[in-house]
C-alpha cells in the first residue's frame, strides 16, 4: 500500500485524486487550507483518509504540516495539487509551499539504497548558483 499526500484536496482534481487513491486501497493524507474547507473532507476521512489543515500562504503552517506528517509513517509520494490562479498568494502557494514542504518531509531510502547513501545524495545536490560541469 502506498502512502500519499494530496494537497488541495477539498474539491476539484485534488478531491477526485484522493477519492480514486482511497478506492484503490492506498493510505491517503488529504489537505485543506482551513477548518471550513476541511469539513468538506469528512466523507474521505470516514473512508480512512487522514486530514491535515494549513494555509500554504503561511510558511509556519507549511512547517507545522511537515512536522505533523513527519510524526507519522513516511510518505511514498506527494501530489502537489494546491494552487491559486492570481493575486499575492500565487508565489507562496504555487511555488514556495510545495518546495518547502518537499524539503522538510522525511524520506525513506528506496529499496537497495542505504540511509547513508540517501544522506549523501541530500548533501551533494546542486546548490542554486552552482553550475555542474
Amino acid at each position: 500500500m502506498t502512502r500519499v499526500l494530496v494537497t488541495g484536496s477539498a474539491d476539484g482534481l485534488g478531491r477526485a485524486t484522493a477519492d480514486t487513491l482511497l478506492a484503490q486501497g492506498h493510505d491517503v493524507m488529504v489537505h485543506a487550507r482551513n477548518q471550513e474547507r476541511a469539513e468538506d473532507l469528512f466523507a474521505l476521512a470516514d473512508r480512512g483518509a487522514r486530514v491535515v489543515v494549513g494555509d500554504f500562504t503561511q510558511r509556519d503552517a507549511v512547517r507545522r504540516i511537515a512536522a505533523e506528517l513527519n510524526d507519522a509513517e513516511p510518505l511514498d509520494a506527494v501530489i502537489h495539487n494546491a494552487g491559486v490562479w492570481s493575486g499575492p498568494a500565487v508565489m507562496p502557494v504555487n511555488i514556495t509551499a510545495p518546495y518547502l514542504l518537499t524539503a522538510l518531509l522525511q524520506r525513506t531510502a528506496p529499496t537497495g539504497v542505504s540511509e547513508q547513501q540517501l544522506a549523501l545524495r541530500r548533501t551533494t545536490r546542486a546548490r542554486p548558483g552552482r553550475l555542474e560541469g
